[in-house]
């Protein structure tokens, strides 16, 4: 039974740099990791040390010398390993599987990470009997010379700051170094005596893309250490993306003038450029309920192809992972909200929830789905019984009605539709569409086809669309027209009919993407099974010629390549089957000025109580960022860069002390990015809005702060933002 700390015990082999073990500890009590010999030497220690830091006389009684002065006459530094540490991470070892022997014992080996720190080591078990057990405990890892090197988390492009490097020395002698202090431009050698610790600053200017490399070391003797550091450096002003999108249906010739640095791919198959669509989706950088539903859609789908295609899946882990995260995101009611804390949205349920169906239906288990399959059923139940006064309300109740139907769940549909006939609303397309969709689903309409194609529209390229092109969050042109897709689909209309349907959507990403994960996930899925050729015709071929010069037969692979000059691209195109044809640009604007419409946005620095563009190191500084919203909005983030010269100081809701509370404010989620803050709000009003974020300034130099920004997360358009400013710490 596990009662006592004494009867968890534990064996640790730790590797050093130059991946030989180390010294092995022996098996010892939880007494023992609390502090009074830890049993383990971690990166080269000269030998065991308990709780208390390990310098001068309280290392020499612990290593049970009478002195530390000089580490080779004791076995010390000459056997240590030289290393320059380059591997740094928050975590030392996670062991969720581990089974004791008939001893009662457990073993493994664990590699520690680089950093010289203090972990804290969680040890849970439990018996066959559930009983269980708990202890925690601590491994320090101890050098008793020591490099160590302090750099900004991140850089921005032109960034000119100031590298600390620090020696520390824990022994009792005076030691002479030589340092070598790297900044990836220029190598700076120094030689100095260290009595406790050196400091060393260089200035680095990140004249390098994406990222630097810096290092610091020093020689002592036949003794080495030194820490290297990579420092990610991102492009100043904000991304733009733009491009076009064109199927190439029949033989056609075409010229288009593209710049510097597009990429231009062609897919014979639409199964190849559909894999390119849907990484798009798997790759996106936030993580809402609807976008880890859309992610776990982009993943599932991808299985579906790689599968038709008779290629490897590589993805499993990502799978299961996102059906646990939503998993844990659900509320007890069963119901997801937009983040883990937003309330009950029942939108947001109905993605989640078709997300989980299409994985169960792959063959995942996911045991959570029943659940809530019976709160959304309960749900209907209660809205059903109330009257429906507004659009939302009403949009939310055939949400619900709408998933249950798709989920095939055993209900009168008859009766819930017939609440709908009473009510005094006006029901614009949107609404009469997913009606018409429960009614061909559950067989209570005939005669579909002829009376929905009355209500198409047509594009100057032949394309159907119904509704209009808007950025309403339901009742707009794509999801009006993704839902005429399924109606006529489960109708049994004509391919031909169904194909210009597919070539609306393909038109409205005409831009290199659809316009939020959403939509494009929901599109992907509804016209998935209907273009699964995985075949391109052996007549098809593509000529470029001008600032490419290709020729492809058959077209059976994809190509991809990006121009290095402007020039004009030739494009001609032959046979009877499409060729999916995109080019794509990357950009970043850097605005002088604020701007938007929709919204206005200052930032401004305080420090002291007074508003500041020069600030002092090792004092704290606010951020704070006004918005004035002038239109009322929906799924709200808003992106908050910091100088890269700062920390955050903490991480909390860090609202102004001149604004209302946290719930007030409407906030549902914030992400705390090593280079911006991000906030999340469901909704926002006709107000003035003020976030304050507490930073600390820590290196000197002169930073570029990238534009604060808001912008509706799935119409990204509607957008306002500051304008790109400088920033000095002294």
């Amino acid at each position: 039974s596990v009662t006592k700390a004494a009867n968890l015990t534990y064996s640790i082999t730790t590797i050093t740099n130059d991946g030989l073990p180390a010294v092995k500890s022996q098996e010892s009590d939880l007494q023992a990791l609390q502090g009074k010999a830890a049993g383990v030497t971690i990166r080269g220690a000269a030998s065991l040390y308990g709780s208390r830091s390990p310098s001068g006389k309280d290392l020499a009684n612990l290593l049970g010398i009478e002195t530390i002065g000089n580490f080779n006459e004791v076995n010390g530094l000459q056997n240590m390993p030289n290393t320059m540490r380059r591997n740094f991470r928050d975590y030392g070892y996670w062991q969720p599987h581990l089974k004791t022997d008939k001893n009662g014992k457990a073993k493994f080996e664990v590699s520690f990470p680089d950093n010289v720190t203090s972990w804290n080591t969680y040890i849970l078990a439990m018996t066959s009997q559930r009983q269980s057990g708990f202890q925690i405990g601590q491994i320090k890892a101890f050098k008793p010379l020591i490099a160590s090197l302090s750099t900004p988390r991140f850089l921005l492009e032109g960034d000119t700051t100031y590298l600390i490097g620090k020696v520390l020395n824990y022994t009792e002698d005076t030691v002479n170094v030589q340092a070598n202090f790297d900044t990836g431009v220029q190598k700076e050698e120094s030689n100095f005596k260290v009595i406790h610790s050196q400091i060393q600053k260089r200035q680095i200017v990140a004249n390098q893309k994406d990222s630097l490399t810096a290092s610091f070391s020093f020689q002592y003797k036949d003794y080495f250490d030194g820490e290297e550091r990579k420092i990610p450096v991102y492009p100043v002003g904000m991304k733009k993306t733009d491009g076009q999108f064109i199927i190439l249906d029949k033989d056609t010739t075409f010229t288009i003038d593209l710049p510097k640095g597009t990429q231009v791919s062609a897919f014979g198959t639409p199964l190849r450029w559909l894999l390119t669509e849907l990484d798009e989706i798997k790759y996106y950088q936030y993580e809402c309920n609807e976008q880890l539903a859309s992610k776990l859609t982009a993943f599932l789908m991808e299985k579906q192809i790689r599968a038709t295609l008779q290629e490897p899946f590589k993805y499993e882990k990502d799978i299961l992972k996102i059906i646990d995260k939503l998993k844990d995101r659900q509320k007890s009611d069963g119901t997801w909200g937009w983040f883990i804390d937003s309330p009950t949205n029942e939108w947001m349920t109905a993605k989640v929830m078709q997300a989980l169906h299409f994985a169960e239906a792959e063959g995942y288990k996911v045991p959570h789905l029943a659940k809530a399959v019976q709160v959304a059923n309960t749900l209907l139940i209660e809205k059903n019984l109330k009257p429906i006064d507004s659009a939302w309300e009403l949009y939310a109740y055939l949400d619900l009605l709408g998933l249950l139907s798709e989920l095939k769940v055993a209900i009168n549909y008859q009766a819930f539709l017939g609440k709908l006939d009473n009510i005094k609303l006006d029901k614009d397309l949107h609404t009469q569409l997913k009606i018409l969709k429960i009614k061909v689903e559950n067989g209570l309409e005939s005669g579909t086809i002829t009376k929905l194609l009355r209500l198409k529209k047509e594009t100057l390229f032949g394309s159907y669309y119904f509704g209009e092109e808007s950025y309403h969050w339901y009742d707009n042109s794509i999801q009006n027209t993704l839902l005429a897709y399924q109606i006529l689909k489960t109708a049994n209309a004509p391919q031909e009919t169904l194909k210009k349907l597919r070539y609306y959507f393909f038109e409205q990403r005409r831009k290199s993407a659809w316009r939020n994960t959403h939509e494009a996930a929901a599109i992907l899925l509804a016209i998935l099974p209907d273009i699964a050729d995985v075949s391109a015709s052996k007549d098809l071929s593509l000529t470029f010629s001008g600032a490419i010069d290709e020729k492809i037969e058959a077209m059976s692979k994809p190509f991809t390549t990006t121009l290095s000059e402007n020039g004009k691209l030739i494009v001609h195109k032959k046979g009877n089957t499409p060729i999916y044809f995109a080019t794509m640009q990357k950009t970043w604007i850097r605005p002088a000025t604020r701007m938007g419409e929709d919204f206005e946005v200052m930032t401004t620095f305080w420090q002291e109580e007074k508003p500041v563009t020069a600030f002092q190191s090792g004092k704290s500084l606010m951020m704070e960022v006004q918005i004035k919203v002038k239109k009322k909005g929906d799924y709200v983030m808003i992106e908050i860069p910091i100088p890269a010269g700062c920390t955050y100081q903490n991480q909390s809701s860090g609202l102004s002390v001149r604004t209302q509370t946290t719930a007030a404010m409407g906030e549902s989620h914030r992400e705390y990015l090593k280079n911006k803050l991000c906030i999340f709000l469901e909704k926002v009003e006709e107000r003035t809005y003020t976030f304050s974020i507490p930073l600390q300034v820590r290196y000197q130099g002169t930073y570029t702060v990238n534009p604060a920004k808001i912008e509706l997360m799935y119409f990204p358009i509607f957008n306002g933002y500051e304008a790109v400013k400088k920033v000095r710490i002294e």
